[in-house]
Order: structure tokens, then sequence, then C-alpha cells
């Protein structure tokens, strides 16, 4: 009976706060009625988002009211990835009915955009320049919440302490303080920062208000949704794409190193093996596009930052390029930017991790074997010992995320594509960078379709998330059904 009471309270804790976070989303779906303020005397398909938005008001609040907060647990890392996981479900499935609702796409088309803006990709159904405006702000608004992780935000202040463990299980392990509410107000700041410096520059720019915060939402939140069809090649303007470069550069270097900045006052945080490495790069990766293929420089760079960084604008056509310059920027979005920030993929610390790692493995072969040992990595201009068991975590992840690479691969070879277009545009998805070249579209297989949609997800939450959650439902249900069919019961 204590077994049953336990898991019972267990998943009436977990029921909870996914209701919390199903209100936060019925909150952001109300967001898009922002869009009378830059078309006041125009006509928008407001009703698409008010009736997921009561649906949502209603589940959430149902959920969260009539479950009584008395002597339910906190969360621990497997309750938390339950919650975490389905509540991106939850929030994909209602931020796709929009699109659905208003005539754009289908349901499964609607399910991919919104996983797409959740997870802060960029790989699009929709033809911007037919779409009304309210479902390209919504896209802008998923990406930048959903980047910034305002639902878990949101819950860490209604539940303090006890969400701890949600944090972590949304693939988000450094806090700028220790305390979790404290690190989310941080959070939310520095972004809003960003979001009005970028929209202010972008105007100067030359874009449009509703043209520059769209694009300040996408730039930051390493998503790449874009209000038209030629991305940021539509207004071929360096002005413009050097905001673009700032703005992702800030959206994806960790934030803890932002603080470190800010709060020491000198750029010394800024000597990390982290950030060194993503400048070495996209220098070297700029020089081999510009040499190889003979593109410009400034095409160059600007695809070089936008694959690395994860955030997938464009300023030419990416399918014209030849092999190597497909390859490059496939490696590139493998590798991926900070942690701690808005960039997918492996993340360039743990590539760090792995670097170091050879590196100290050739020298304890040429060292005497009793020497002393110091592994250390310089995160925040500081050196800091590396354990076993981290070296272990980021090399095990590595290994992770390149078998789901290459059996991404086989669902598009397998569908008829070549081995240069499922490279590109599985490891787009998968580190939710967003670049194509040109097979993400309504016409695509389902084989593939169905794929990205489960990579970005898996990308977005860095597997763990999902895994946790699948082997604590599957060993709840074993050990409930073992339980109740015990002979001693």
């Amino acid at each position: 009976m204590n077994y049953l009471r336990h898991l019972v309270l267990e998943y009436l804790a977990i029921l909870r706060y996914v209701g919390a976070l199903l209100l936060g989303v019925g909150v952001c779906l109300l967001l898009p009625q922002a869009v009378l303020l830059f078309f006041p005397g125009r006509s928008h398909p407001l009703w698409t988002f008010l009736w997921p938005a009561l649906l949502t008001f209603i589940v959430g609040g149902a959920l969260w009211l009539l479950i009584p907060d008395e002597n339910l647990p906190s969360l621990s890392l497997r309750e938390a990835a339950v919650v975490v996981t389905l509540s991106w479900g939850a929030a994909i499935l209602l931020g796709g009915l929009p699109f659905c609702l208003g005539g754009q796409l289908t349901l499964l088309d609607g399910i991919f955009e919104a996983t797409s803006g959740f997870t802060g990709t960029g790989l699009t159904m929709l033809n911007p320049d037919v779409t009304p405006p309210i479902f390209l702000l919504w896209r802008s608004i998923m990406e930048y919440l959903g980047s910034a992780g305002f639902a878990v935000m949101m819950l860490s202040a209604l539940i303090g302490p006890r969400a701890s463990g949600l944090y972590e299980a949304e693939a988000r392990t450094d806090r700028l303080v220790p305390s979790v509410l404290d690190t989310a107000r941080l959070f939310m700041v520095l972004y809003l920062i960003y979001l009005l410096l970028g929209s202010f520059l972008y105007v100067l720019a030359g874009m449009t208000p509703f043209d520059s915060v769209n694009h300040a939402m996408a730039a930051l939140s390493a998503g790449g949704f874009s209000t038209r069809s030629a991305s940021i090649a539509h207004w071929d303007s360096p002005a413009v794409e050097g905001v673009t470069i700032l703005l992702m550069v800030l959206g994806t270097t960790n934030l803890t190193t932002h603080l470190a900045v800010y709060t020491r006052r000198s750029f010394r945080p800024l000597w990390d093996h982290e950030v060194l490495l993503f400048w070495a790069l996209i220098i070297v990766s700029t020089l081999l596009l510009t040499r190889a293929d003979g593109i410009s420089f400034r095409a160059a760079l600007f695809q070089a930052v936008s694959s690395l960084t994860t955030t997938g604008f464009a300023t030419v056509d990416l399918a014209r390029w030849g092999d190597l310059g497909v390859l490059v920027l496939s490696l590139l979005m493998i590798l991926g930017a900070g942690t701690g920030a808005t960039a997918g993929a492996i993340k360039l610390y743990r590539v760090s991790v792995a670097f170091h790692t050879i590196g100290w493995s050739v020298q304890e072969k040429l060292r005497p074997r009793h020497a002393v040992r110091r592994r250390l990595i310089r995160r925040r201009g500081e050196a800091q010992p590396l354990g076993q068991d981290q070296i272990d975590e980021a090399l095990a992840y590595i290994a992770i995320y390149l078998l789901a690479v290459v059996l991404g691969m086989v669902v598009f070879l397998r569908a008829g594509f070549t081995l240069r277009e499922s490279l590109f545009e599985f490891s787009s998805a998968l580190g939710t960078a967003g670049l194509s070249l040109g097979l993400t579209k309504p016409a695509m297989p389902l084989g593939p379709k169905l794929a990205q949609i489960l990579a970005m997800l898996l990308g977005r939450l860095e597997f763990m998330a999902v895994l946790v959650t699948i082997i604590k439902l599957c060993g709840d249900a074993r050990d409930l059904i073992h339980y109740l069919f015990s002979p001693k019961n």
C-alpha cells in the first residue's frame, strides 16, 4: 500500500506541474495578439489563437487547481524529465493548432512547425511571403520563449526550490546564481535587454519594426525563422548581416560568461576554452569556404556563424554550393556553440573536453607512470578541475549524438535522398540549426519528416529527458503490474 500511495503522489505531482506549465503555454498563445501593434488597421485571424489558449487554460488550470499541493514530493531528475517531456509534447501540439485552424498547414505540418519553433530550429513548412503576419509573429515567439526555457522559468517561480530537477532536466546545468528562481529572472532580464537592443539595431539597419522584432527574437534564440522566404538575403545589407551576427553570437554564448563579464567588469571571462574554440572554428571554416568554393568572404563568414551557432539564417542559396561547402556547414551544425545558451548540437564545451582528453591521453603515455596528473579546463577565465565522471559524460553524449546522426541519415537515404542531402538536412534538424538545401517542405516524404520532428525534440532536450522519461514510464508500469499481481497482494 505504501508503494501505491507513493506512486500515486508522484504522478499527481507530475500532472500538477504539467498543468502549471500548460498555463504558461496558454499565456504564450495570447502573445501573438501583439500583431495589432504593428498592423492596427488590418484584419487578423485572432480566434485561431484564442481557442487553443482557452483549451490550454482549462486543462492546465484543472490540473493545477484540482490536485492539492499537500504531501506532494519534490521533483527529482526522473520525475522532472517526465514533466518536461510531457509538457513539451503538449506545447508542441497546442502550438501547432493555430496553423491548422487558420488553414495554413495540415495537422502534421503544424506539429512540425511548432516543434521547429519551440526547439529553436527554424526549419519551416510555410512560405513567409504569403503567410499572415500573426502566424509569423507566433513562430518567432515560440523560438524566443522556447529557447529561453520560459515555461520552466515560470514553474521555477511558482514552486521554488522543488523545481531544481526540472531545470536540469531541460538540458540546463549552469546557473547564473545558486537560486533557480534568481537564475530564471536573470535569464529573462538578459534576453529582454538583448531583444530590445537587437530590435533597435535592426531598425537602424533598415528593417521595419515588425521585421526587426521577429528577427531579433529569431537571432537571439538561435532559431532562424524569417519573415521573408529569402531570409536575411532579402535585405542584401552588410548592416543587417552585422547586427544578425552580433545577436547570434550573444544568444549562443554561455550566459554565465555574460554575467561574469558584467559583474567583474573585465573581458577575462572570455578567455574560455569554449569561446576560443568557437572563434577558431569560425576563422578556419570561413577560410575553407572562401578558398575552396570561391564564395565571398562576407557570405562565408555569415554562413559559418549561422551554422555554428545553429541559428539557420541564410544569405545565399546553399543548394548551389559544392560538396566541400555543404560538408563544412554540416560539421559546424553538428558541433554547435556554447552550453547554457540557446545553441543546439553537441556544444563546444563537450568538444573541448574531448580534445583535451585526447591530449591528456597522449601526455600520459609520454610521462612517467607515477607522475601527478592535473586535468584542468578553462571556463569563464578560470582554470577548473575536470573529474572523470564529467569526461565520461561528455564523451558518452558525443557518441550518442553521432550515432543519432548516422541513424537519421539512413532514414533519409532510404527515402531516396543523396548522402550530401541526408547529412546536411538531418544534421540541421538534430542540431536545431534550421538550414536547408530545399528538402524540408510539405511534400517531403513521411519518414524523413517524422525523423526531423523527433530529431528536433531530442536535440533540444539533449536526449536525456526523453530517454529518462521512457525508462521511468516503462519501469513504473512493470513494477506496478508486478505489485498488483504479486501473490502477497
